[in-house]
């Protein structure tokens, strides 16, 4: 039996990742953390679970980020000196004794993470269709009306519907998945305010998750790389169009 010769990168993979104590970090920088997204942080990085936070590790940010925390460049200078790609904080690893350590409050707890305000559902479905019809929008021919949005889905779901005809699933296009799974959250949410004026097209609509749930049901998408994007984009939309066949039916029904 032969055995493929390790890559030095393989070799170095677990020197790459440093964890260290969240009292590495100033109280005012580890509330920041706890409380905004990772999109809201001043370099790369994310939640790490419900036990802190994980970066990927810029040695240089300070230059690219002036107002970078100074505990944060302080522990990127220290990672980067050790050689490491990634730097995990989390209350349960050690002290180093090369970084200034703060007061405990500084450091996370995992309860204040888990109980902190989150956003209703409501909000959260406003943002989405904002976000989504902003998108939309770019398109000069765009109108937020019931029968233009289902004409729209119903065009883009046939189309899929011949790739997965073809057995070519593979090769639908990003920004079309996209474009259906933003018509299918605005057309959620304009049901949801105004289920009577949507309500003309329940029958399309219905026949939409129906095809979805066929192509769903009939092709499998791997888990891995482009499609299981595709396999998430198709998911959502058949939840979208799911729920709103839920609306149509209350309102039918008067409850």
């Amino acid at each position: 039996m032969s055995y493929a010769t390790p890559d030095a990168r393989d070799q170095n993979a677990l020197r790459s990742l440093l964890l260290i104590s969240t009292g590495h970090l100033t109280w005012r920088t580890a509330k920041f953390l706890r409380d905004h997204d990772a999109a809201d942080w001043p370099s790369p990085g994310g939640h790490y679970g419900d036990l802190g936070w994980f970066f990927w590790v810029n040695d240089g940010a300070n230059a690219i980020v002036p107002h970078l925390p100074h505990d944060l460049m302080s522990a990127f200078e220290y990672a980067a000196i050790q050689g490491a790609s990634f730097l995990i904080f989390q209350d349960v690893s050690r002290v180093v004794p090369q970084l200034p350590t703060y007061i405990k409050s500084g450091a996370f707890e995992a309860n204040a993470f888990l109980n902190r305000r989150k956003a209703p559902i409501e909000s959260l479905d406003e943002y989405a269709a904002a976000e989504s019809q902003k998108f939309l929008s770019l398109d000069p021919d765009f109108i937020a009306t019931p029968a233009y949005v289902a004409v729209k889905m119903a065009e883009v779901i046939d189309d899929i519907a011949t790739h997965a005809t073809n057995s070519q699933l593979s090769a639908l296009r990003h920004d079309s998945l996209q474009q259906l799974s933003d018509l299918a959250i605005t057309y959620h949410f304009h049901t949801k305010r105004n289920t009577k004026g949507f309500g003309a097209k329940a029958k399309l609509i219905e026949d939409l998750a129906a095809e979805m749930d066929a192509i769903l049901a009939n092709h499998d998408l791997a888990s891995l790389g482009k499609h299981r994007r595709a396999r998430e984009i198709l998911d959502n939309v058949q939840y979208r169009l799911r729920l709103t066949n839920k609306l149509f039916d209350t309102e039918s029904t008067g409850r």
